[in-house]
């Protein structure tokens, strides 16, 4: 089918899904980059696909300011929320394999390989990296997603993960027509997909459009393991078109 959802990128992970009906879909709200929560006026649903402060900085501020209708999470993703004043009746836990459908739009959760640990306090938002601060150490399990939209065109939000044969199975289901790949880690750190790995992973999916994201532009190297990426991605998956975004842009699908 026509994809018409719109695609924005704020920066790192965070990305805004604007379905064909205008409802507004928020994935990972990180918000540290040149948008902050403050600049978030509408969300119906959010999805935080795990814990980590580089995914989920800013959620429950954005959560507690835009009220979604709700909120898709694993289990110690929740328990910061509770404890950080979020209503029970606000979450859908997300565990790899289950299905929910609100206004017509399908939330898939899929396996992410992934590891994932933050530490949470009471009356603190913001989750913090392990050694950061005090407070208690909560184990998140990374998930994936499918977001399929109700003509039944799909975007698959990675949650982190490896190269796997679970990105096969995900095609032979799913086969989303976009999907959101990473290919580097910070600059000192290792990285859950290489850049020639993140293409083979879209090889593997099968996606008509690919877009990476986890980086950010104004760092030289990691906008060169991007630029790698996408050749490999021209070479291993010749039909496929490679959407670079910036921070703030919007992509339509079809272009």
């Amino acid at each position: 089918g026509v994809f018409r959802m719109k695609i924005k990128w704020h920066g790192w992970a965070d990305f805004e899904f604007t379905t064909r009906k205008g409802i507004k879909i928020l994935v990972d709200a990180y918000y540290n980059g040149p948008n902050k929560p403050k600049d978030v006026e509408k969300v119906d649903y959010m999805v935080i696909t795990h814990g980590s402060f580089d995914h989920a900085l800013n959620w429950v501020n954005i959560a507690k300011k835009t009220t979604p209708k709700l909120i898709f999470c694993d289990h110690g993703t929740k328990i910061h929320g509770l404890r950080n004043g979020l209503p029970n009746n606000k979450f859908r836990i997300m565990v790899p394999g289950f299905s929910y459908e609100f206004d017509n739009i399908l939330f898939k959760c899929v396996q992410s390989v992934h590891a994932a640990i933050f530490i949470s306090r009471d009356n603190d938002p913001q989750p913090g990296a392990i050694g950061e601060k005090v407070g208690e150490a909560i184990t998140s399990f990374p998930f994936g997603v499918i977001i399929r939209d109700d003509d039944g065109s799909s975007v698959y939000v990675p949650g982190d993960t490896a190269i796997g044969s679970h990105l096969k199975t995900i095609r032979e289901l799913y086969k989303p027509d976009v999907s959101l790949l990473h290919c580097v880690g910070v600059p000192g750190w290792s990285a859950e997909m290489t850049p020639k790995e993140a293409a083979l992973a879209l090889q593997w999916l099968g996606s008509q459009v690919v877009i990476p994201m986890h980086y950010d532009p104004s760092n030289v190297f990691m906008n060169q393991e991007v630029n790698k990426f996408i050749e490999y991605c021209y070479s291993l998956c010749p039909s496929a078109k490679v959407v670079k975004l910036k921070p703030g842009e919007t992509f339509e699908y079809p272009a």
